[in-house]
């Protein structure tokens, strides 16, 4: 009761400290979080305009958008981990709006690390003064609030659910039942929020807990020695259930994304440099989140205690492997993983693997501060006192020899120059005066709070959404014309971000999202001139060292091939001098041309050539050249049709993310084309007949349509994401339900039969 009642003061204070903090930094809670100084956050890239993007269709149609109609001329919303639309915590949304609701969510998960942290610590035996040392640092870890600035939401959610995770293997080790569907539950989430974090957090789970578990199997019998693997199984087993909804979808989208093409060098991108292993010590203030290694001085001076006793060798083996990882190519070993293991493909920037160790240096650094008084007099102490004075020493004199040799020092030089002489004198302290544990524990949260919140504060500020939503002249231009959504814009030059396109109801040709289809990326290569060597999350790409706005400036767009986009306005920083593209008007440093060749977002084409695949259909879409291709379309694997150029009416009488509605009457046979990209989850029907969606004009929809008048359906019906939702209630409940009916003790035959049955329903 006393270590309940304990929990709940420590939810209170990090509750304070990190709301104190965020609205400090952020200044208001309608702010958007961004890196201090940067133009670009993925919050506004991505995440957010996805949010507002369900929130618009909730309200406009009633629809759960499972299709994304704003970016990439349509893409696939449901099987995109950063859409949000299968986290349980962003119902939130329903109720807040979305710039309001991410800073809670933050929140929340900042103070769950923590939380976390200290379940896990009392776990492995901490006492509460180390456990909260442990909790704090793990929620106010610098990498966290890094990848915070970049907006990196996926990333921090995933890595909050890290010392759960540890919590629950930690007990399925030790053969505690109840952790296992706690694991599911955790790693189901965790892979819904970012795939990415969970597979470093289930291996390094799957680990621990047999670690633990060959570790205490002397004395136990044979067979209760086969409880940590079966309840492994069960709880991978139910993550995979939970996460159905997401990793369903994802895996039907996977064969068809331009991410399955990766290699080992697009795989190993932001490797970590061998030079940024001096951040260990010394915080890169301002720095770039994947190279972020600081750990706090305080925590890690603490940590150092840990060096001598066996029983934490574990965690700095596991330290050691990640930090080794986490340099990519610049090793030998990331190679030989990539060729072992084909789903390193997938995840990219190895140095992420940070996010799911730090907690194990926050234990660690808990515990240090428990060996800090039970260390023996003697060798130990002698060592541990002269290691702490020469850091001190060290990190002092580093700081005096700067400001004499350059000034005054940066304010990371000053911080450690301070603190980690500080920390050393009070690790000495506590050695002499071990029954001063209270004071000690005082001191030593003092010192890493300041610490940590020095260097958390370089990583994130606040911007009023009025200064970053405000409509401009060329958003005013566009909205007056946008009547129905019946145009795309084209942007080389990201002169139309993503989260006023979002706001204002603008949809896009090109965009920024990791996942998008591999045919689309090329056909957007040939239509924007842009062409790509290696993978990225931006169609175009945009590659080279010149800033955004300009890296692009050389490429010739194709106005005919981006007219089948129904892309009709084009928006560059820069002068484009290309047939078909009109200059409408220059707003500010942004010059708008008029696309003479867009074709609408339904066209009707009587003459139609088959082709093979898209390196055909874009070959004969070229040599079309500068013929009217009014009524001209080619069709990937159909037949030829050469018919009149008879007069045909299409209109399109609703449009909302999952449904389509045309009326067409024409007087002779033809393709009806759709202006979306194709996917084989969307289903036409004719006349309330169900008929086939084709692949035309390179990437685009298309129904065959006989004379007459006809009435046309196309529908996004992605059945693995209706299996997938019917799993994750199933998933879910049952862990729910194993959670709350099983005992602590367990049996390797009851595991087994959970086994079985969860196999299954699987």
């Amino acid at each position: 009761m006393v270590d309940r009642h304990k929990a709940y003061l420590l939810f209170l204070v990090l509750f304070l400290l990190v709301g104190g903090f965020l609205s400090i930094q952020i200044g208001n809670w309608g702010h958007f979080t961004y890196r201090p100084g940067s133009e670009y956050s993925d919050l506004t890239i991505t995440f957010w305009p996805n949010i507002v993007y369900i929130q618009n269709s909730l309200a406009s149609f009633h629809q759960l958008p499972l299709w994304r109609t704003l970016i990439f001329s349509g893409s696939p919303f449901d099987s995109d981990p950063q859409s949000g639309l299968w986290y349980p915590p962003n119902l939130i949304f329903l109720l807040t709006p979305a710039t309001l609701g991410f800073n809670l969510l933050v929140l929340a998960h900042l103070v769950a690390v923590g939380v976390g942290a200290w379940l896990w610590a009392r776990a492995e035996g901490l006492s509460w003064q180390g456990s909260a040392l442990a909790a704090a640092s793990c929620a106010f870890a610098p990498r966290l609030y890094a990848h915070l600035g970049f907006g990196h939401m996926g990333l921090v959610y995933g890595a909050t659910y890290v010392p759960w995770a540890l919590w629950a293997s930690q007990g399925i080790g030790t053969g505690e039942r109840r952790r296992i569907p706690t694991l599911g539950l955790v790693l189901g989430m965790q892979l819904i929020a970012n795939p990415q974090v969970f597979f470093y957090t289930a291996l390094l789970c799957a680990i621990y807990a047999l670690f633990i578990a060959w570790r205490s199997r002397r004395g136990k019998p044979k067979g209760e020695r086969l409880i940590a693997p079966l309840g492994l199984a069960v709880a991978i087993l139910l993550a995979a259930l939970v996460s159905a909804a997401q990793l369903l979808p994802m895996l039907r989208f996977a064969p068809l994304s331009g991410r399955s093409a990766m290699g080992v060098a697009d795989s190993a991108i932001s490797s970590l440099p061998l030079r940024y292993l001096w951040g260990v010590f010394v915080a890169d203030h301002h720095g770039y989140m994947e190279y972020m290694t600081y750990f706090g001085v305080v925590a890690l001076i603490l940590a150092l205690f840990t060096l001598p006793n066996r029983r934490f060798a574990f965690f700095w083996v596991c330290l050691t492997a990640a930090g080794v990882y986490a340099f990519g190519t610049r090793t030998p070993l990331y190679g030989w993983l990539y060729s072992l293991l084909p789903v390193l493909g997938w995840l990219r920037s190895p140095a992420r693997v940070f996010l799911v160790v730090a907690p194990l240096i926050s234990l660690l650094a808990g515990a240090g501060f428990d060996v800090l008084f039970r260390l023996p007099r003697g060798r130990l102490l002698g060592l541990a006192s002269v290691a702490a004075f020469a850091l001190g020493s060290f990190a002092l004199a580093l700081g005096v020899g700067y400001a004499v040799l350059y000034g005054t020092p940066p304010l990371n030089l000053i911080a450690f120059g301070a603190l980690a002489p500080l920390t050393a004198g009070l690790c000495l302290y506590c050695l002499a005066r071990p029954r001063k544990r209270d004071l000690a524990f005082a001191l030593f949260a003092c010192l890493m709070m300041l610490d940590l919140f020095i260097v958390d504060g370089t990583f994130i500020e606040g911007r009023p959404a009025a200064q970053l939503l405000a409509e401009s002249p060329l958003i005013s231009f566009l909205t007056e014309r946008n009547v129905g959504g019946d145009f795309r814009v084209y942007s080389p030059s990201y002169s139309l971000p993503r989260y006023l396109g979002a706001w204002y109801g603008l949809e896009s040709a090109d965009g920024v999202d990791p996942l998008y289809l591999a045919e689309y990326d090329r056909f957007m290569q040939a239509a924007s001139g842009v062409k790509r060597s290696h993978y990225e999350v931006t169609i175009p790409a945009m590659e080279g060292e010149a800033p955004a706005a300009s890296v692009n400036r050389d490429a010739a767009p194709q106005p005919r091939l981006l007219g089948l986009l129904n892309v009709r306005y084009v928006a560059a920083e820069f002068p484009i001098d290309v047939k078909g593209l009109r200059l409408i008007d220059r707003f500010a440093n942004t010059y708008l041309y008029e696309n003479a060749y867009d074709r609408g977002r339904v066209y009707f084409s009587t003459n139609v050539l088959p082709v093979k695949d898209l390196q055909a259909a874009l070959a004969a879409l070229e040599r079309m050249g500068d013929q009217p291709q009014g009524g001209y379309s080619v069709v990937e694997g159909s037949r030829l049709l050469q018919g009149s150029d008879g007069a045909a009416e299409i209109t399109l009488i609703r449009a909302t993310p999952n449904r389509l509605e045309v009326s067409a009457e024409t007087q002779s046979e033809g393709l009806l084309v759709v202006s979306q990209a194709w996917h084989p989850d969307w289903q036409a029907y004719l006349d309330g007949k169900r008929v086939q969606v084709w692949k035309a004009d390179g990437v685009l929809s298309g129904v065959y349509l006989p004379a007459g008048k006809h009435a046309v359906v196309l529908a996004y019906r992605p059945w693995l994401t209706a299996l997938g939702v019917c799993l994750s209630l199933l998933g879910a409940g049952l862990s729910c339900y194993l959670l709350f009916h099983w005992r602590v003790s367990t049996s390797p035959a009851e595991i087994s039969a959970t086994v079985g049955a969860a196999s299954s329903n699987a």
